[in-house]
């Protein structure tokens, strides 16, 4: 197999710019034969002939690009939608914002039809297979096997953790499970992707940004993560955790348009732009998944309504207690207790050359964890991971506890931050300004520094 080449005078703006001539969405149609809804399959285990056909449409895509850098059916051209950040041409991946789930699945989407007219009949049927992160790989394989292959088109090369595990199955149920689409999708995005007062979702917070670090390589950085193959299976995943919380909470097209807090807002593709509020179900995209809903406790459809836009009736700042590199301690003031309380994490410090995570505890004021508590401590609430991004910026969360630690924290327990930097990736990106921020890299600021402010929003 010939992986993708990319060549040292040519970028993936370049590509981009080269290959301005109109890529309408009229361009993009529903190929005639797939009118009912495709199933994309789970790569672990799909049939080793859909594999192969997959794993050819990939290969066709990276030709393609290797013969001309330009071509918009090409790998490159694709991997550059979301790789490069121009506040002009309004390129680049949408995250830290409600437009995170829909503009990942437009992509995948769209990326998916120009695999399906690679090579037809071949390559007709193709689906992008999904990645299941939340279930371990036999024998500990760091990767499904599909990745491992230094032949295929799918390997990359530039991975080097030695253990990125699974997000656990029952934390990523325990975020399905949030009816609260603020809190599980994030705010409306006010800059475009370019600014600060940005708030992001649990899922992104969760399982996306620690993944893609724990990956590494490529897929470490917004700016390269494409280069690696296994970015659309990886999204699948991501995708698949959106539509389970769809057929969760039982939202329809409808209904998801009514969620969103800008449905107006801008999907840009380059030449192509979409409203957010015009991405929905994947009934919708006629396609599904090839999975056991079923695992997902049902919630009743009037769990919808504490989606509606929050009106805050009180907030309960935190005040701060200690701080040292290793932990941030704060007390919150009693709340009363109402039935959408949330702990709101502000001014949540993002770097373009550092990734970091954070460890949030609850516990007696008169305990003093360790300087690096383990995520498996009693006290530990949850895990949240800053991937880096094109630029610096900061960003706030929702977390929600349950009623025992709201109970707790009224009682005079303490919440407290441990960060940790991530490792960087052990060559220099594509982007050359991103390789001298990476060479120029101060070390990760004390976790008092990382986070703004702590609070209780009673809703």
């Amino acid at each position: 197999m010939t992986r993708l080449h990319i060549p040292q005078d040519v970028t993936r703006r370049a590509a981009l710019v080269g290959g301005a001539a109109a890529v309408a969405a009229a361009t993009l149609p529903r190929p005639a034969w797939a009118q009912a809804a495709r199933l994309r399959k789970n790569v672990v285990t799909m049939p080793v002939t859909e594999f192969n056909a997959y794993k050819h449409a990939i290969q066709i895509t990276m030709d393609r690009s290797n013969a001309n850098p330009s071509d918009k059916t090409g790998y490159l051209y694709w991997a550059s939608l979301h790789d490069n950040f121009d506040t002009h041409a309004q390129s680049g991946c949408a995250h830290f914002s409600e437009r995170f789930f829909p503009w990942h699945r437009r992509f995948l989407y769209d990326f998916e039809q120009v695999l399906q007219n690679t090579d037809p009949p071949r390559t007709s049927q193709v689906m992008i297979p999904y990645w299941d992160w939340s279930v371990p790989l036999a024998q500990n394989a760091l990767y499904p096997a599909a990745f491992t292959d230094s032949a295929s088109p799918l390997y990359d090369g530039t991975r080097f953790n030695a253990s990125p595990p699974p997000w656990d199955a029952a934390n990523l149920k325990k975020l399905i499970a949030e009816a609260d689409w603020p809190v599980f999708a994030g705010r409306p995005d006010p800059a475009n992707g370019f600014g600060n007062r940005t708030h992001i979702g649990t899922i992104e917070v969760g399982p996306h940004n620690t993944l893609h670090n724990n990956i590494s390589g490529d897929m470490s950085s917004p700016d390269t993560a494409v280069n690696d193959p296994i970015f659309w299976s990886f999204h699948g995943g991501i995708d698949l955790a959106w539509s389970r919380w769809q057929k969760l909470h039982k939202v329809d097209g409808k209904t998801q348009k009514s969620l969103y807090q800008a449905p107006d807002a801008a999907l840009q593709f380059r030449e192509r732009c979409y409203a957010v509020g015009s991405i929905t179900t994947t009934d919708a995209l006629q396609y599904d998944y090839d999975y056991d809903f079923s695992i997902d406790k049902p919630v009743a459809v009037a769990a919808l309504s504490t989606i509606a836009p929050p009106k805050t009736t009180t907030v309960a700042k935190a005040q701060r207690l200690a701080a040292n590199h290793a932990q941030f301690t704060v007390a919150a003031a009693p709340a009363s207790k109402a039935a959408n309380t949330l702990l709101e994490l502000t001014d949540i410090k993002v770097f373009a050359d550092k990734g970091y995570r954070i460890e949030l505890f609850l516990h007696p004021k008169a305990v003093k964890l360790a300087a690096d508590a383990p995520a498996n401590s009693p006290y530990h609430v949850q895990t949240f991971s800053m991937w880096r991004w094109h630029m610096d910026m900061t960003t706030s969360l929702y977390v929600r506890l349950s009623d025992a630690q709201l109970a707790d924290l009224q009682n005079g327990w303490v919440l407290s931050l441990q960060s940790h930097e991530l490792p960087k990736p052990r060559r220099p990106m594509a982007n050359s300004g991103m390789a001298m921020a990476m060479r120029a890299s101060k070390p990760l600021p004390a976790v008092s520094a990382l986070v703004g402010g702590i609070s209780l929003e009673v809703r």
